[in-house]
């Protein structure tokens, strides 16, 4: 996964020493950083500016496995 994947409103799983650790939202994407709704992390190596064993590794795509509208069939 690269920098130019990521844009702000994605959501990102990230891995603490290979193992999943959370999911974050891209807040912004600057040159050298960027920013998540759990902190800032390096753009270049994708690491966790406080704890560098902490590295998105990849977009979550959220789904509806039932083809339903999220709300569990309620509707809008």
């Amino acid at each position: 996964m690269k920098k130019s994947d990521i844009k702000p409103g994605d959501f990102v799983k990230v891995l603490n020493n290979g193992d999943f650790h959370t999911i974050v939202q891209i807040k912004n994407v600057y040159d050298r950083y960027i920013e998540t709704s759990h902190g800032i992390y390096n753009a270049e190596t994708l690491a966790c500016r406080v704890n560098r064993n902490c590295v998105i590794s990849g977009i979550v795509k959220w789904e509806d496995q039932h083809g339903m509208d999220g709300l569990g069939g309620l509707g809008t």
